[in-house]
């Protein structure tokens, strides 16, 4: 069963995020990782006032092995980046049959990614640490528990609603300062209804994120 991971980690233990945030550009956004011959090569978003500025000053570091401007919209620009370096972050992932969907940051960096299965998610957190490569795992939840009408943890907007305003109006609290059928009126929903709503939904809500502790 496919799984996404997310995790962050500190600039410093991610060479491209260290140099990419050194030089300040409004906005970074890693979106894919490519294999090539020798290791991997992102691509990536950036949004700067000046490109050329941005672009001279990363050739110039020894890390950055070549830097490609692929498009640009505004003042967004796609990129494709090489590192000279032949084992990081992008290789673990690729070596682990796994995609990197995303990841932004400056100081701190994350990263959401897909895997084929736990075991070569496995692999790759095997990987990180064989290679010093501190990560802080924030959440692992299987593909199947997202879906077009869901979001974080696998919630449908329905129930992210009924769990935002049953928290908003107190019903969490003990005791509870609302009653279902308060919370039922607001959503237009029988207080039957909306009890399985928020049952299923803390169900969801607790069941993937303690994914991230298996």
């Amino acid at each position: 069963m496919s799984v996404l991971a997310e995790f962050t980690l500190s600039s410093e233990e991610f060479h491209f995020g260290e140099v990419l945030s050194r030089n300040s550009p409004r906005h970074v956004e890693l979106k894919q990782v490519v294999p090539i011959q020798k290791g991997a090569a992102p691509y990536f978003w950036a949004e700067d006032d000046d490109a050329v500025r941005f672009e001279e000053t990363l050739r110039g570091y020894q890390c950055i092995k070549s830097l490609k401007r692929i498009d640009q919209i505004g003042d967004h620009v796609l990129y494709r980046i090489q590192s000279s370096e032949e084992t990081n972050i992008f290789s673990g992932i690729l070596e682990s049959d796994g995609v990197l969907l995303q990841a932004s940051g400056d100081t701190t960096w994350k990263l959401q990614t897909l895997f084929s299965d736990r075991k070569e998610l496995g692999k790759f957190f095997d990987f990180c640490k064989d290679n010093e490569i501190n990560i802080q795992v924030r959440r692992v939840y299987p593909l199947s528990s997202t879906n077009e009408d869901g979001g974080d943890f696998g919630l449908t907007s329905k129930q992210r609603t009924a769990l935002a305003v049953a928290a908003d109006h107190g019903y969490f609290k003990s005791p509870s300062d609302v009653t279902l059928d308060e919370i039922g009126d607001e959503l237009g929903i029988s207080s039957q209804a909306c009890s399985k709503r928020i049952r299923s939904g803390v169900e969801k809500l607790v069941t993937n994120a303690l994914e991230t502790t298996r």
